[in-house]
């Protein structure tokens, strides 16, 4: 089966839209065949999408959106696999072209959107924008179901899979020594020399890094500002890494800012485009990034510079707790219908720290038969007898290569007693029915779990995988 991607990216407009779509790709390629749709005038993404192992297929450009639809739907009528999903990414593009391609091709139409300034006509819509809520897009018919807010940001897969490095690093932070320039692929108005500039005019000594690609006719303003203590680089390829490493940001709003953000990097943050308006209140109502004009950009370095580490750190956590990294693969799940692969791998003590994470996360002991939180100490000791008990068994639930949850069985000689935690971030996604599934295949014996009453989540999952009442709030799993 095909996923449809129709895109646009080139210098004009930039590469937003495209490294969005590969976020999601990354996770559909599992089960889905994933072809993009550009037009000439993106001709040079062609590559990138083809490195990634994916199908580039192209079509003519046309100012006429309802001519576009027509040449779309023609395209994909010719492809060898059935379709399933088209998914539009481009703010050309709304209800008109949209209802021509459902109408005629009678396929899932999926619609990427952060800007909420046209009506359109489809059967899911996403925008991982901050703030965005139910009352959004009320201009629009949405036949199925909207994926709103900060929790379906679509960021790649990389930046989830760093945010235990990112943790270590921001825990030693020392203050603003590392300053990272980044205003995306082309930086059309050359935000990048204004940030070098205000840089040499405020208090800060330390060393900076400006990343932009080939796309940036602006480059050779740039170079003239390289030295021992600023580096351009150009075509990066582990930006995560860069982000992890630096202390500030100097950049751009949108998809970016939230890059950083999940990898806790404070930000100052510049408009690039006047659609950027709404993404800079928000920013600022959420409390992620200050948002300033260009004539503030020193006074803002300034300010940053002299913050106390106390201060960072509380924001660092703050933007890491606001943005998981999770969106696309929640996405992924709850609109494509992916299956997510769960595997249990043997608890280490070396997990301690995560458990103890997830154990202290809101709601997370409610429907527990102890409900007290242990001190750290406490925790660490149950951790070691635990592992030193040979009546007990304990595994990390791994989703698609995250840490997810653990699960534990107890042996009452009989059979076995389960216990299971999710970790907020991945709950609501089949994780823990997954792990289940994991755990019966590594007894012979009945498993029995007692639920709280009130713990509705928990009661279907159970009686979904097999477990049957038998009185008292307990429930038994028994093998064939």
């Amino acid at each position: 089966m095909n996923v449809i991607f129709r895109i646009e990216a080139n210098n004009s407009i930039g590469l937003g839209h495209l490294m969005r779509a590969f976020s999601l790709a990354h996770w559909l390629s599992k089960e889905y065949k994933c072809t993009f749709v550009i037009s000439d005038k993106s001709i040079s993404i062609k590559n990138e999408i083809e490195k990634r192992g994916y199908v580039a297929q192209l079509i003519s450009y046309s100012e006429d959106t309802l001519e576009d639809a027509i040449r779309t739907c023609s395209l994909i009528e010719k492809l060898d696999d059935s379709v399933a999903y088209i998914v539009v990414d481009d703010y050309r593009l709304d209800e008109a072209w949209e209802s021509y391609c459902s109408d005629r091709l009678k396929i899932n139409m999926v619609v990427i959107d952060d800007l909420d300034d046209r009506p359109h006509n489809c059967d899911y819509i996403i925008d991982g924008s901050l703030g965005r809520c139910e009352t959004s897009y009320a201009r629009s018919t949405i036949n199925k179901n909207k994926f709103f807010g900060i929790k379906y940001c679509l960021l790649s897969p990389y930046y989830r899979e760093l945010r235990k490095d990112a943790i270590h690093r921001r825990k030693l932070d020392s203050g603003v020594n590392n300053i990272l320039v980044s205003f995306g692929a082309t930086d059309p108005k050359n935000f990048s020399l204004k940030a070098l500039k205000a840089i040499k005019e405020s208090c800060f000594n330390g060393s900076v890094t400006v990343i932009t690609t080939r796309y940036n006719k602006n480059i050779k303003t740039i170079e003239e500002y390289k030295n021992k203590d600023v580096q351009l680089l150009i075509d990066h390829d582990d930006i995560p890494s860069l982000i992890i490493n630096a202390d500030l940001c100097i950049g751009a709003l949108g998809i970016s800012l939230l890059e950083r953000s999940c990898l806790g990097l404070p930000s100052i943050c510049l408009k690039v485009a006047e659609n950027q308006n709404y993404n800079a209140t928000s920013a600022f109502d959420f409390g992620i990034s200050d948002v300033i004009d260009e004539d503030d950009i020193v006074d803002s370095i300034n300010k940053n510079i002299n913050k106390e580490v106390s201060e960072r750190r509380i924001l660092m956590n703050h933007l890491m707790s606001t943005v998981d990294g999770l969106g696309a693969y929640r996405v992924a799940i709850k609109c494509f219908g992916l299956m997510p692969s769960v595997q249990l791998r043997e608890l280490k003590y070396s997990d301690s720290e995560s458990l103890f994470e997830w154990q202290n996360q809101p709601y997370a002991r409610e429907y527990s038969r102890n409900s007290s939180v242990p001190s750290l100490e406490e925790h660490n000791e149950w951790i070691r007898l635990s592992l030193n008990d040979e009546r007990r068994h304990m595994w990390i639930i791994m989703a698609d290569g995250n840490e997810a949850g653990y699960v534990r069985l107890d042996d009452k000689v009989d059979n076995y007693e389960v216990s299971i935690l999710i970790d907020s971030c991945f709950q609501g996604l089949g994780i823990a029915r997954g792990a289940l599934e994991e755990l019966k295949m590594k007894t012979e014996k009945p498993i029995q779990a007692f639920i709280h009453k009130n713990n509705v989540a928990s009661l279907r999952m159970f009686l979904a995988t097999g477990f049957e009442y038998k009185g008292d709030n307990y429930y038994q799993w028994s093998p064939e």
